[in-house]
């Protein structure tokens, strides 16, 4: 038995599942991105690193907010040093309403990741929160390039197109969003653009997405 290659086949495995945890996410399936992760989560390695990161997002678009940032919070203590872990405190910066610091730990995060696109966006919504749409949308691009189906990054185009004052194109971007993860609609995507179709003239839409959220 070469154990090598044992090793090399668990390992192939384990980058599978964590393919088929992001696939989940990607898709609105937080829930069971969550359990897919958590088997991934106990592996001392990269893989593991990326799998607590995932559940620690489906908590938070779950609307579990004190349990994901802990969540961020230890990937930030474990990976201190690493990537991961400055995107994590990035977005543990962001929740606690410090968007400079967010966005310096993001920056540092890709430098030693230039691959890392959840950091790239987590950019972005610091950029937001400063209220520099431009530059939030040059990320968020950047993003969506890599992951065209990334849920995230149509929630972050949407608020940076909204922000620009470009709302026909923000309602686009929210009803991409929307479209990716039905038959369950990403909450805060399906807020936005309820309040955004108020807005812009489209009630019946809006009246619609409302009862969707109220689960009739």
């Amino acid at each position: 038995l070469d154990l090598r290659v044992v090793a090399f086949d668990a390992g192939r495995r384990a980058q599978a599942e964590l393919e088929r945890a992001s696939y989940l996410f990607r898709r609105g399936r937080f829930e069971r991105c969550n359990r897919a992760a958590a088997v991934l989560a106990r592996r001392n390695d990269a893989i593991g690193l990326q799998a607590r990161y995932l559940a620690a997002f489906s908590d938070l678009f779950q609307g579990r907010l004190e349990y994901a940032l802990q969540g961020f919070e230890r990937l930030g203590v474990d990976d201190a040093d690493g990537a991961v872990g400055k995107n994590a405190l990035a977005v543990v910066r962001l929740h606690h309403d410090h968007p400079e610091e967010a966005r310096a730990l993001a920056e540092e995060a890709l430098r030693l990741d230039p691959t890392l696109h959840d950091a790239r966006l987590t950019l972005a919504e610091a950029y937001l929160e400063l209220e520099q749409s431009s530059a939030a949308l040059r990320q968020i691009e950047r993003a969506l390039e890599a992951l065209p189906d990334h849920p995230r990054g149509y929630l972050l185009r949407g608020r940076a197109l909204e922000l620009a004052g470009r709302q026909t194109n923000a309602y686009t971007a929210y009803t991409r969003l929307i479209a990716l993860t039905e038959p369950e609609p990403l909450d805060a995507g399906l807020r936005r653009r309820t309040a955004l179709g108020c807005r812009i003239g489209r009630p019946r839409q809006a009246v619609r997405d409302a009862l969707v959220g109220l689960g009739q």
